[in-house]
């Protein structure tokens, strides 16, 4: 023990300075492993937001819906350059169909159509010829007007009321009757080549597809000639 204080007392100093060494040391090497163990957890977080990025917000899109649902048409034939079936807009006149259409032909009566008529999803118009026969050729009333503004229906109606002569109407005016299309108007003229002219309204009967229900409902407009 007494060598020891012995000791001590003479190299106290460098004991000491020993020691402060030894203390600082350690000190460092604490702090030292501290910092990197810090700056390696900040690393490894800073990876996983790297490998982990925010989940991406999409924008749903509004599909558009195809305007050609929408979309309307009208046709329009007859006395013009490009007969066909044509799209139009809202408040479309006639005239704006006929210019699609190329326009009228030189031989169109335009003074009968009413070319400022605004037109609708599936109107038909007839461009009529100059002295082309009005009956039947029109197939969408509007389109051919009289000098007074009224719409042909007029002019039908009394076509529709006119005595039908069975020995001498084309196909055409055999139409105008009730219940008689174009097959049964062929079937009437082929019946008067094969037979003669008819003798009395009666024999229409005679013809396929003409029964009591047809001939009741035209009887008062049919005659026969000698």
């Amino acid at each position: 023990m007494q060598k020891f204080l012995y000791f001590f007392q003479k190299f106290w100093v460098v004991i000491l300075i020993v020691a402060g060494f030894v203390i600082g040391m350690a000190t460092f090497l604490i702090i030292r492993v501290t910092t990197t163990s810090i700056n390696s957890s900040n690393t490894d977080n800073s990876s996983l937001f790297e490998n982990n990025p925010k989940p991406i917000k999409y924008k749903s899109k509004k599909k558009s819906v195809s305007t050609s649902i929408n979309k309307q048409f009208v046709e329009i034939k007859g006395a013009v350059v490009k007969p066909g079936i044509y799209p139009i807009q809202t408040n479309m006149r006639l005239a704006a169909v006929l210019t699609k259409a190329g326009g009228a032909t030189p031989d169109a009566d335009l003074k009968t159509v009413n070319l400022a008529k605004i037109v609708k999803d599936q109107d038909s118009f007839y461009i009529p010829q100059k002295g082309e026969n009005p009956v039947g050729a029109n197939e969408s009333s509007s389109v051919r007007n009289n000098t007074d503004g009224n719409e042909t229906a007029t002019s039908k109606n009394s076509d529709q009321t006119e005595q039908v002569d069975l020995n001498t109407a084309d196909a055409t005016k055999l139409q105008t009757l009730d219940g008689i299309g174009q097959k049964k108007a062929e079937k009437i003229i082929e019946y008067r080549k094969e037979h003669g002219n008819f003798k009395e309204i009666t024999d229409l009967k005679k013809i396929s597809g003409i029964g009591d229900k047809i001939f009741n409902a035209i009887k008062d407009r049919i005659l026969v000639s000698d």
